[in-house]
């Protein structure tokens, strides 16, 4: 008569012989390749992360130049990945020591697998995280202006606050605030300080420009130095587009600034008619 055995297997036991069984053995049999694996990807990550800091940190030197936030976030996660796989790297003696049967086993199935997957899941992160550090072009960004940028004020002059805010209000409190102030007066008695300090209330106060000019017209006007000094402040300052003709870049200055809402601050006027439109300024009229 034949005898019956029974064997009752935990939960414990069972998983990893299920696992073993149905293809997740190669976290197991997998696992020194895929460490081996693992740190190539790495380095490889972290020559990526040196020739991107290398480009970001050559262009902060210029001046109003900035890292972009993407990839300020894509350095701080290979910095954490790089944690990870140090710390997971410093388990592989252990782990590799549990393997047997020339490793398409191990002593304890459990912790094989349970690592193998983990190395498996961060060689796939380390490799997606490459991938976005190649495909990323823009590493850093201009920073961008106030509307004005202030001017140093070498004296004030008594009596001129109510002037200053009488003009300020002008310019500010127009229905569409558009049009032209004239200041005017004999030498020395203070229009470039009060032009500066008008310039100077764009960069501490309210308001709703886009952008403040500032140029100096000088008693003989060069056209072409004033067109320079607007493109200037309106981002046009490469070698390429001072190379334009006049006629050109009076164009270009004209289709920028006629989608913001800017101040012209011109000083030392000595003419009365200077013609804006040829330099390539759009002059709104009023209602």
């Amino acid at each position: 008569m034949g005898g019956i055995i029974s064997t009752f297997f935990s939960a414990d036991t069972i998983r990893p012989i299920l696992f073993y069984v149905g293809g997740e053995a190669k976290y197991i049999w997998g696992l020194k390749g895929n460490l081996d694996d693992l740190q190539t990807e790495t380095e490889n990550l972290i020559a990526k992360k040196l020739d991107l800091l290398n480009k970001v940190r050559l262009a902060e030197q210029q001046p109003r130049n900035r890292r972009t936030p993407t990839v300020e976030l894509w350095f701080r996660r290979v910095e954490e990945i790089e944690t990870k796989v140090e710390t997971l790297q410093q388990e592989r003696d252990q782990e590799i020591d549990r393997l047997c049967l020339g490793g398409f086993c191990s002593k304890d199935l459990i912790s094989s697998y349970d690592f193998g997957k983990k190395v498996e899941k961060l060689k796939e992160e380390v490799i997606k995280l490459w991938e976005k550090g190649e495909a990323m072009k823009e590493v850093y960004e201009g920073v961008p202006e106030g509307a004005a940028v202030a001017m140093a004020v070498d004296r004030t002059i008594v009596g001129q606050e109510s002037i200053l805010d009488q003009v300020w209000r002008c310019i500010t409190e127009q229905k569409k605030n558009n049009g032209i102030i004239g200041l005017y007066g004999m030498g020395g008695i203070g229009k470039t300080t009060l032009l500066k300090q008008v310039n100077n209330k764009f960069c501490s106060e309210e308001h709703d420009f886009d952008v403040v000019i500032w140029s100096v017209v000088s008693r003989e006007p060069n056209l072409m130095q004033i067109q320079e000094d607007i493109g200037k402040r309106i981002g046009f300052s490469t070698d390429s587009w001072q190379g334009k003709s006049f006629e050109e870049r009076a164009s270009d200055i004209t289709n920028t600034l006629k989608h913001k809402k800017f101040v012209l601050l011109s000083d030392d006027i000595w003419e009365s008619e200077i013609d804006l439109t040829k330099l390539g300024v759009p002059l709104l009229t009023l209602d």
